[in-house]
């Protein structure tokens, strides 16, 4: 029965300790009337230390949220200053909406760690009443034990037995509660190293993310540029062929002229090469009569001679005139045909 009730007492005494570690792992102080173990405040100390971590880190990310409020301001300013600039223009979006992003993790986060603290205070006083349960049936026990072992072992030796038992067990309590503080060093440190990492990944994701932004921008910048160039060069291409179809007109007009113009010289040309054609058959004829006359003169010559006849004399000289004249009129017409050769042979390659 004695070790019944001593195995009762552990237990309850195990479940204080329990009771008192989670407690004290929740990050608040215990309630007032209560005993403090050593390694309570030791875990408190580092609470308060991993909370005075954890309130600097918020100061820095807020100062960090100042500089960006900053940045964005500046951002504001200069995109106000410089409404054309595309590129500011979506810099200043993008950091807008980091920032509308921050605020609402900020708010978030703010909501969550408020629900957290009320839930945290409801199982603080949850806890605190059912420690001063165990407590007080950690008292009942204690005596039902020592009034149990009274009879056998007397008073006073029942209730030092019941003590030395206590010790014990809170030796290897403390013990326990010495590793499960390790332990939970160990996650705390666990924990910030990787709340490190992660901020370190994200820190490192977001100089990603921007390097990324800034190949886009630039992409965007010279694609745009490009675009601009060949737009200027359409509208050039688009100018020249307006003035080319406003000068065609005028080019076909006077093309249209010379083709007339060549037309009429053609006509011309060959109304004077019909009249030259019938001055060389004239010309010939000429000359044939010429050539008859002379040979008929010198018949003549032979059989009577020129100089004994007057008259013959004079009709070859008038003759001879005559040829002469008709001569030079055959040579007259040969540069005039010449010309106008030369005349329509220019206009050919003009028209070519």
């Amino acid at each position: 029965m004695s070790r019944k009730v001593m195995e009762e007492v552990s237990d309850k005494t195990r479940d204080v300790t329990n009771s008192s570690r989670s407690e004290v792992q929740t990050g608040f102080k215990p309630a007032a009337g209560r005993d403090d173990s050593p390694e309570a405040q030791r875990v408190l100390q580092e609470l308060e230390k991993e909370n005075e971590d954890l309130s600097q880190r918020s100061r820095q990310l807020q100062r960090k949220l100042a500089r960006y409020v900053c940045k964005a301001a500046e951002a504001n300013a200069k995109l106000r200053r410089s409404p054309d600039l595309p590129r500011d223009r979506y810099e200043y979006e993008v950091c807008i909406r980091t920032l509308s992003a921050l605020k609402q993790q900020v708010t978030a986060d703010s909501e969550s760690a408020h629900l957290q603290a009320e839930e945290l205070s409801s199982q603080l006083q949850e806890k605190l009443e059912k420690v001063e349960t165990e407590q007080q049936e950690l008292e009942a026990l204690w005596r039902s034990a020592v009034a149990a072992l009274s009879p056998h072992l007397g008073e006073e030796a029942a209730r030092a037995r019941v003590e030395a038992s206590l010790r014990a067990e809170k030796l290897a309590q403390d013990s326990l509660s010495q590793v499960r503080l390790k332990h939970f060093k160990l996650t705390l440190r666990i924990r910030r190293l990787e709340a490190e990492l992660r901020e370190e990944e994200e820190e490192e994701f977001n100089r990603e993310v921007l390097e990324v932004k800034n190949q886009q921008l630039e992409a965007e910048r010279r694609q745009k540029e490009l675009s601009e160039r060949k737009a200027a060069e359409i509208k050039q291409l688009i100018n020249e062929n307006i003035r080319v179809s406003q000068v065609l007109p005028k080019v076909k007009e006077k093309l249209c002229q010379i083709q007339v113009e060549v037309k009429n010289k053609r006509q011309q040309l060959a109304e004077v090469e019909a009249v030259v054609m019938e001055k060389k058959d004239l010309l010939t004829r000429t000359k044939q009569a010429c050539h008859r006359l002379q040979r008929d003169n010198l018949r003549l010559q032979e059989r009577r001679g020129l100089l004994g006849n007057r008259v013959l004399l004079q009709d070859f000289e008038d003759t001879v005139d005559a040829a002469e004249q008709l001569e030079n009129r055959l040579e007259t017409l040969e540069l005039q045909h010449a010309d106008m050769i030369s005349c329509c042979y220019k206009l050919r390659n003009l028209m070519e």
